[in-house]
């Protein structure tokens, strides 16, 4: 079965998934999901990585629930049957990105003389 599990306020948390949380999805083993991941950076460059959907993501989600993580996270999704310490095995199939432009956090500790022998 084919799922989906789009970026809205009631499936986006910002900084943060927590056990305790109700799942935005459930699914059972095998099936497949379609799910849509926001950046955070899009508020870096409003103008090349929002259209009016993520805007209205970021201006839905209150200050209150912006936790000290950056991410914003879609979910969680429960998997039917899973227990805690179980292996759970995640394909991804194909990703696309929703935007032609992106970011990349770059420091000194990337640059090549860090990263020869």
């Amino acid at each position: 079965m084919l799922h989906d599990l789009p970026a809205i306020q009631k499936n986006v948390h910002w900084g943060y998934l927590d056990a305790a949380l109700a799942p935005a999805l459930i699914v059972e083993s095998g099936d497949f999901i379609r799910t849509e991941a926001i950046t955070h950076h899009a508020g870096d460059a409003p103008d090349l990585m929002m259209d009016d959907n993520v805007r209205a993501l970021y201006d839905a989600i209150p200050e209150s629930d912006r936790q000290p993580g950056v991410h914003l996270m879609t979910g969680p999704i429960y998997v039917g049957g899973a227990k805690p310490g179980d292996l759970l095995e995640v394909r991804y199939l194909q990703m696309i990105p929703h935007f032609n432009y992106g970011s990349l956090h770059h420091s000194l500790q990337d640059s090549p003389q860090h990263l020869s022998p």
